[in-house]
């Protein structure tokens, strides 16, 4: 066997008697037709044709909205034919040049009223400080102008039956504040008893904030000891271009205490700008209060935050809540494969994946992904298979580098033997087959006819049951007769089915008749041939499934043939000599495979 097919067998698994093998995967493959296609988005992509290879030119878009699909087709893949489609994984690489970071549009102030100004991607952050003698006091909703908040964490504090604060944070994002009717909040509480009550509502608006997951970390520390300072931990997760938001509460007064409304009652580590410090009581019950600072911090860098509070007082019913809203990022709209030339299947979009500052390949689909609908081998070859993406570009400019397929396939085609032949030597004849792989292969049986149709069992010889590795086996034929003998291989499973292979023929050459053909095998397609009688009508060439493809005129009994414009294989020779029919085997077999 050449070197050709010892790697080509390698590099597959082969099932001895069934119909399947399963390939290894096919690509990845890029594109060589790419294009805008309006069925989505309304905003178009420049410089489509950059997604042929990764070499940082890019299709790209920066008006904001959605993007038309940015189509890849014609990636030339040649899938042996039959194939079964087992899985497409789809790989997209992208990134954005966002540079506008989260910023304050209205500042914090407490109260229940909140004039909002005009923005871009806004979103309301309410931060709410409770106390109450009685067990637990809880905002059960809020609304402002109407529209109902979303609450983002809370955080407890104290016992279910005695003295407990909470600090609660709540959201209401661009869609809300635009709906609003007035600037009025309304909270709604649960119906917990009072005692020495309190609470405060402050709020802020900021801008450029991400509408689908504003807030990408959050994190609470409680602590009913007096210890001071206090730290947050474990820290907040932080990411560039984000907003980190710092609230704290204590159940006690400052030292000395400072009067409603009083400041520097909490000192912040960490660079965050204090913009809420004060300490607040219930008019009707003097024993009340609490006193409480709001902050914030931009981000440069992504990293963690664990600030560092200091109570001006002795500390009591401590805690600490940290939330970051995280800017308007590009993500994916749609993301789906083109079928006989339509968008079809699964939409495998990651509409939560903020796409990175770095040129990165997403992936979508996998080795037994089909994207819920079927394949076939034509439609993968097809020039018209491919994919599209769609972004909603939000920020920067959204950018792709390069898109590109891998296919997984199983081939259908039968693979039976590697290969099946035959000598005589010595008077004896020896048949030999080899399998790459077997299959609750139980035994094979060895069958001669001289006349090619009617056979007889000679013998049997094991099988290797269930095998990944090559085997080789031999059956020597003791009692052949002279002239043409054909001999048969049927594989019988351990469950009774069986399967025949294709006959070969060894010619038994009488005593005194000599017919030498050389060089055998051979690496140039040439053989010569002698025989020590003169061949009449001619020599006829045929493949393993004996189909005649070369025809020869001779009447000496020397001559020479070339088999150089045949593919490589094994051939057979039929000839007349002295009014008899004679096969012999050839194989052809080029130097360098």
């Amino acid at each position: 066997m050449n070197k050709k097919i010892i790697y080509w067998v390698s590099s597959v698994v082969l099932w001895l008697g069934t119909t399947q093998f399963l390939l290894a995967q096919t690509g990845p493959n890029s594109p060589q037709t790419r294009a805008n296609d309006a069925t989505i988005g309304s905003n178009a992509w420049s410089n489509p044709s950059q997604i042929i290879n990764s070499n940082n030119a890019y299709a790209s878009v920066s008006t904001k909205g959605i993007t038309n699909y940015l189509s890849g087709t014609n990636f030339n893949f040649a899938i042996s034919v039959p194939s079964a489609i087992n899985g497409i994984m789809l790989e997209i690489e992208r990134s954005t040049n966002s540079s506008t970071a989260v910023a304050v549009l209205n500042n914090w102030t407490t109260g229940l009223t909140k004039t909002v100004s005009a923005g871009v991607n806004r979103c309301m952050v309410v931060a709410m400080f409770l106390e109450n003698g009685l067990g637990p006091r809880d905002v059960t909703a809020i609304t402002y102008g109407g529209q109902s908040l979303t609450q983002i964490t809370e955080g407890f504090v104290g016992s279910a039956t005695g003295f407990c604060g909470r600090i609660e944070y709540w959201r209401l994002m661009e869609t809300g504040i635009t709906a609003a009717a007035n600037t009025s909040f309304v909270v709604t509480y649960n119906g917990t008893s009072l005692l020495e009550n309190w609470e405060a509502l402050t709020s802020a608006v900021y801008q450029f904030v991400d509408q689908t997951i504003p807030v990408s970390s959050i994190q609470t520390f409680t602590s009913n000891s007096s210890t001071n300072p206090i730290t947050l931990s474990p820290s907040l997760t932080t990411l560039a271009g984000g907003m980190s938001i710092s609230g704290v509460f204590c159940g006690n007064n400052t030292s000395p205490a400072s009067s409603v409304g009083g400041t520097n009652t909490y000192l912040i580590n960490s660079s965050f700008t204090e913009v809420i410090d004060t300490y607040s009581a219930n008019s009707s019950a003097s024993a009340s209060g609490g006193a409480f600072q709001v902050a914030h911090k931009a981000t440069v860098t992504s990293g963690s935050e664990a600030p560092t509070y200091t109570f001006a007082g002795t500390a009591n019913r401590q805690m600490s809540s940290c939330i970051h809203l995280q800017g308007i990022r590009e993500v994916d709209n749609s993301v789906r494969l083109i079928k006989g030339g339509i968008i079809t299947g699964n939409d495998y979009a990651q509409t939560t994946a903020a796409w990175p500052t770095t040129d990165a390949y997403a992936t979508y689909g996998g080795s037994t992904d089909l994207w819920g609908t079927t394949w076939t081998d034509s439609d993968i070859n097809a020039n018209s298979f491919g994919a599209v993406i769609s972004a909603s570009v939000q920020n920067g400019t959204a950018q792709v580098d390069h898109m590109r397929i891998t296919i997984f396939s199983s081939s259908t085609l039968p693979v039976e033997l590697i290969d099946f032949s035959g000598e005589n030597k010595n008077g004896i004849n020896y048949i030999r087959w080899q399998t790459a792989t077997e299959r609750n292969s139980k035994h094979f049986v060895v069958e001669r006819s001289y006349d090619g149709i009617n056979f007889i069992q000679l013998g049997t010889v094991q099988g290797n049951g269930n095998s990944l590795v090559f085997n080789s086996y031999e059956f020597a034929d003791k009692g052949a007769g002279f002239g043409n003998n054909y001999y048969r291989l049927k594989q019988i499973d351990h469950d009774g089915t069986f399967e025949y292979f294709k006959n070969i023929v060894i010619d038994n050459p009488k005593d005194g008749e000599v017919l030498k053909i050389y060089p055998n095998p051979s690496f140039d397609g040439r053989f010569n041939i002698a025989a020590s009688q003169t061949m009449q009508q001619g020599v006829y060439i045929y493949t393993q499934d004996m189909k005649l493809v070369k025809q020869l005129q001779s009447t000496s009994s020397e001559m020479s043939i070339s088999l150089e414009e045949l593919a490589d294989g094994v051939y057979y020779l039929v000839f007349t000599i002295n009014g008899a029919q004679k096969i012999k085997r050839i194989e052809k077999t080029c130097r360098g495979n």
